[in-house]
Formats: C-alpha cells, structure tokens, sequence
C-alpha cells in the first residue's frame, strides 16, 4: 500500500481545522501537515495532541527563515509552504490542497495510489462541490448535496440552473481545476492546482515552466465547500470583490482605460483579478448589488427541481461525508461547534467590516 500525506496552510476557524484534519487521518493519510497562516495559541492548544497531526505555525521567525520575510500575497504563502513540506515529506505521496476541500473515494487512497504505474509522478483529483437546499435550513457547516462539475454539457447546466447558470463555470461556483497527489522525490514543485517541473540553478531566474496537468484519479473526488454557509459565501466574495479592485487602482492609467474599454477586468495584469472565471466575476458583482444577488444565491441554494435535473444528468455525487462527527470523535472534549447559526456568529465578529458592508449593501 502508498503512505501519502496532506498539506495545507489554513487560517480558518477551530471547527474547520479539526474536521479536515480528522476527516483526512479517518481517510488513511499517514500525516495531516496544517501551515497556521497567523499564530493562535488557542488553535495549537485544541489540535497539537491529535496523533497524525502536525502543526507549524507560520510566524515571523519561520518567514524570515523559509524566504527573509513573510510574503504578502496569500497565494505566495500557500505556494511556498507547500514547497518546503513537500522537500520534506517522508510519505509516498504528497497531497496539497485548501481547509474547506475534502477528498473521497471509492476505495482507500493508500490502494488507489500503489496501482499507479511508477513512471506517474503526479495525478490530479476532480472537483464537486457541496451546495445548500433551497427548502430546509443546513444540520451544520457540512451539511448539504453534493454536485459535480460538468464541463462540457452546457445543455446540462443550462437545463439544471437557468439565468443561475451565469454564475457559475463548468457547473461549479468554485474553481473545476481539481488538485494534485505528488510522488516524493519527484523533480516536481508544488504550484496552485498542479505541480511544475523544479527548476535549477541558473534556470531559476531565466525560465517558468508551465504548470503540468496529471491523469485524473477515476475513483476519487474532491469535494469544495466554496462557502461553509451563505453567509459565508458572501463575505468570501465581497472580500474578493475589494482586493480585485484595489489591485486594479495600482494599475498604470492607460492599462485601465484599455480595461474599462474593453469591458473586462482581464484585460489588466494583476493575478488577483486576471485568473478569475467568468462565473467568479459575474458573483462578484452580483454581490455588491442587491438586484442581483438573490440571483446569485440560487447558484448554491438548489430548489427540488435543480436537484432533479442534476441527479437525471448524473451530476449529483453520494459521499456519506460526515467531518464534524470525525472532528468530535476525535476531539470530544474540544467542546466544537458546528452549527449554522455559531459559525455565522463567529464570521460577523471576526469580519465584521464585511458583514456590515454586506448588510448595508442589501
């Protein structure tokens, strides 16, 4: 049998951390790596006893130690993390992927990755996604159908969602990318979705190489909650919608007139805004615009007949996932909350500049 790992870095609340990290020891990984994007005691305090679990806490000291100093784009963090965990990995395969994704399988990852030729040294996972049901109110932050990503079958989407549809690519309001298993000690580096070939020496400061697409994993899916509630969701997007434009207003003049010109955000340089689909950049207007965002909302809140039209296109997934039980099991005495209405609390307290923008934008 394969020995693989799980890497992400995370700035995400206790409940989140224990289910991925639990969800993902249940599921055979031989070590859950969490990178803790900002320190909290209270965080290590809760998971630091969990066997399978390691934790390493991203403060200055180990920036200054892993690049100098502490990069300020969040992507470059999670890249570099994942390239320092992966040089280190002691595992046969190396999984990197975001907290609120969850892999599962028809059968154990360890047998799933041992049947793969040696000559594979990287495959990629697909996408689902967890939405809500528009007739009853989540048991948790968990709760929900699941829906698969369906590019290629515009028919389907068209059929299933309606004017939803505009906010949504390849069936999904996430990214359809998928993620990617790395075998260890291959001449690989981690990238965002898939690795790239490790680059030497002198090539360092000449040459990019593409990012490298492996085969699919046939038996396995990787199940996005692109939103732990609507709430949630939201405050996602409208976080998303201000760094997009702040990026945008560092542009040079003439670069955003042609942008404005032409009627899209694309045509600038910036990454935050270039790698957006076009389902992402309908949601981010929509969600400053009280017109259009229940429009929007029904993107994730599925009625009965959206979810018929899926299952008949075979495009919902059964997984009989159940993270917050695997978190309380095995973290019974953390005291983890993993309702709606907590979750929603704790989101406004936290980020409660959004959630009152938000509030106000309705």
């Amino acid at each position: 049998m394969a020995r693989w790992s799980v890497h992400a870095t995370v700035d995400e609340p206790i409940e989140v951390l224990a289910a991925f990290a639990a969800h993902y020891l249940d599921l055979g990984a031989e070590e859950v790596h969490l990178c803790l994007d900002r320190p909290d005691p209270a965080i290590e305090a809760v998971l630091s006893g969990l066997p399978g679990l390691r934790l390493t806490t991203c403060d200055d000291d180990y920036w200054r130690k892993l690049s100098g100093r502490r990069p300020a784009d969040q992507e470059r963090r999670q890249i570099l993390n994942a390239r320092h965990a992966f040089a280190r990995c002691r595992s046969d395969w190396f999984f990197y992927c975001d907290a609120d994704e969850l892999a599962v399988a028809s059968r154990p990852f360890s047998e799933i990755l041992a049947a793969l030729p040696f000559e594979t040294t990287h495959c990629r996972i697909r996408m689902t996604e967890r939405v809500f049901k528009a007739e009853a109110e989540p048991r948790d932050i968990y709760d929900g159908v699941f829906r698969k990503g369906v590019p290629g079958d515009p028919e389907l989407i068209a059929r299933a969602y309606g004017a939803a549809a505009l906010f949504l690519s390849h069936g999904l309001s996430g990214h359809a990318l998928g993620k990617s298993f790395l075998r260890c000690g291959a001449p690989l580096e981690p990238w965002m979705h898939f690795p790239r070939p490790r680059r030497l020496g002198a090539l360092r400061a000449r040459l990019t190489p593409r990012v490298v697409q492996g085969p699919l994993l046939d038996e396995g899916w990787l199940v996005h909650f692109d939103g732990f509630t609507p709430l949630h969701w939201q405050l996602k997007l409208l976080r998303y919608a201000r760094a997009r434009d702040h990026a945008f207003a560092q542009e040079p003049l003439a670069l955003r007139c042609a942008a404005r010109a032409l009627g899209r955000w694309n045509g600038a340089s910036r990454p935050a805004y270039r790698r957006q689909t076009r389902g992402r950049e309908a949601q981010l207007v929509a969600v400053t615009d009280p017109a259009q965002r229940a429009g929007m909302l029904g993107a994730i809140r599925l009625q009965p007949d959206r979810r018929a039209a899926l299952a008949a296109g075979n495009a919902l997934l059964g997984t009989g996932l159940n993270p917050a039980a695997a978190a309380r099991r095995a973290l019974p005495d953390a005291g983890l909350d993993f309702s709606v209405a907590g979750f929603d609390a704790r989101l406004r307290d936290r980020h409660a500049d959004l959630a009152t923008a938000l509030a106000q934008a309705a």
